[in-house]
């Protein structure tokens, strides 16, 4: 049988990943079942477990109830470790049967870090050349003052759902219908969140919450410069936008 400790460790590594690749915007829950997901699957493939059901309720279980903690519980402890803080977590893995078998696993996991680090040069740098006002709304991590060493946190917004998303629409944007040529028949759009991820908006990385754009729609959204007229954009019947995500963009973001 396979040692309890095993599934914790796979749901970890699966929740460095996801976290890695989504940011601080989401929460540790949602990133715990896309976890506990990603290692269900895995295991019904090699023929663990005979259904989806089965595989995914036991993976949860191995991080919750079988670990005597509820779900809220387990995720507070992997916030703390994902902030920098893994005693907790290490302590609760150190009591797990299978520990001492796993302890190289579990000490390569207790120092991860989901930061971004980079280390420039210690130069002073002159003040930008714009306004402060012309800062996108949802770059929340720019600053001018003397470089140094610092760790930044980012948010990855190219996900599988934006992918998708450009997928669907074919790369045009829903302002102007624009899809950028690239090169041998290729097209080029991103994908903007109408409410911002991240502190202050927290808007959510969904659909309803999501406009494919040209570049030029795009950067006009994040500086605020236009408003929005969800009566006015190219609408697909399976991707419906909420109309409070373009209320606060109306209200908050445009200028």
């Amino acid at each position: 049988m396979r040692p309890l400790i095993e599934d914790v460790l796979d749901v970890l590594r699966e929740i460095l990943t996801v976290y890695s690749a989504s940011g601080s915007g989401c929460s540790v829950s949602d990133v715990r079942l896309e976890a506990v997901r990603k290692v269900a699957t895995r295991e019904l493939a090699g023929h663990r477990f005979k259904n989806r059901d089965s595989a995914e309720r036991s993976i949860h279980d191995a991080c919750t109830r079988r670990l005597k903690l509820s779900a809220p519980a387990f995720d507070a402890r992997v916030n703390r470790w994902l902030s920098g803080d893994p005693v907790e977590l290490h302590s609760l893995l150190r009591s797990v049967g299978g520990y001492a078998k796993n302890r190289s696993a579990v000490e390569s996991l207790r120092s991860e870090r989901v930061r971004e680090h980079s280390v420039v040069s210690r130069e002073v740098t002159q003040a930008p050349p714009y306004p402060a006002e012309f800062i996108a709304s949802d770059v929340i991590d720019a600053a001018y003052p003397e470089r140094r060493e610092t760790i930044l946190q980012r948010l990855l917004r190219d996900t599988a759902t934006a992918r998708e998303l450009k997928l669907r629409h074919h790369n045009h944007c829903q302002i102007c219908g624009l899809a950028v040529p690239l090169w041998d028949g290729l097209t080029y759009a991103e994908a903007h969140h109408i409410r911002p991820l991240g502190h202050p908006h927290n808007g959510p990385d969904s659909p309803n919450n999501m406009l494919i754009l040209c570049p030029n729609h795009h950067a006009q959204c994040d500086l605020g410069a236009i408003r929005l007229d969800l009566a006015s954009l190219r609408q697909l019947p399976d991707h419906i936008i909420d109309i409070e995500h373009i209320r606060y963009h109306n209200t908050t973001i445009a200028k």
